[in-house]
């Protein structure tokens, strides 16, 4: 099994080997020091071969907007190209990511006799509303007074490439307030951060429920307080655990790590002398 280049928009990129029923993690960067989930289960999952999944890539390297069902079909083939004809693969969608990896999970298990297991995260439901209140954020920090509105009635492709112009203007405005290059790196990574943000929860908003077979088998691990339901076609139920530490702003933390290979491994309640 070989990996596939990171020229590739959509490569999956491998954090850990093993001969083992492989995992894969959609997850975002963190833009800060702090690891992402996929790189804090690095070194966890012992003989099980671990794969990075960025779905904000795509956005980034190609069209300012993708379907969540071409992100799906897209990553789905690949990752089917990276597992084992026995193997019974593990899909991990972390807050916002969890609708695209049920949709991942759907399309692989159709190819994959033993079926598959999804992990959701802390699942976050997305609407177009959040991505316009989160436009208007992007736009209040950078300066504007009063941030112009969305109109909702139009496609996806429409609003991103129009919420992309507005925030390129207000980042010439805030370059030429502090004397500042338009051209700078900084800035054409700053617009592209936040387009590819705003492209991917308009992808989630109108998305429609996955088909799911009873060969996907579902796990969520939330906050104590009930949180989003992602929708299921046909509707279902899945199992859900809660853990006090996701009510915290903070969330990944070693502990997190611990429960989510817990459940991958198929050993969550049991004892560790048992295990």
């Amino acid at each position: 099994m070989i990996d596939h280049v990171l020229t590739d928009p959509f490569a999956v990129q491998r954090l850990g080997h093993g001969g083992a029923d492989p995992v894969f993690v959609i997850d975002f960067p963190t833009y800060s020091a702090s690891p992402r989930l996929s790189e804090m289960l690095a070194g966890r999952l012992d003989d099980r071969p671990l794969y990075q999944v960025d779905p904000l890539r795509p956005m980034l390297d190609g069209p300012v907007f993708r379907s969540l069902d071409v992100l799906a079909g897209q990553y789905a083939a690949r990752i089917a190209g990276l597992r084992g004809a026995s193997d019974r693969p593990t899909v991990v969608g972390y807050c916002s990511a969890g609708g695209l990896a049920l949709r991942v999970a759907g399309l692989l298990e159709r190819v994959t006799p033993g079926g598959v297991k999804v992990v959701l995260v802390r699942p976050a439901g997305q609407d177009r509303a959040a991505a316009f209140a989160t436009f208007h954020e992007y736009l209040i920090g950078l300066g504007a007074a009063d941030p112009p509105v969305p109109d909702g009635s139009r496609s996806a492709e429409d609003l991103v490439a129009w919420m992309g112009a507005h925030l390129a203007q207000q980042l010439a405005r805030l370059a030429a307030r502090h004397r500042l290059a338009t051209e700078d790196e900084a800035f054409g990574e700053l617009l592209s951060r936040y387009r590819a943000w705003l492209a991917f929860v308009l992808a989630c908003a109108d998305a429609r429920p996955p088909r799911l077979s009873a060969g996907v088998d579902v796990v969520s691990i939330e906050a104590t307080a009930p949180g989003p339901v992602i929708p299921i076609d046909p509707p279902r139920g899945y199992r859900i655990v809660r853990f006090p530490l996701l009510d915290e702003d903070d969330i990944l933390v070693p502990e997190l790590a611990d429960l989510l290979v817990d459940h991958i491994t198929g050993t969550a309640g049991v004892p560790a002398a048992d295990r």
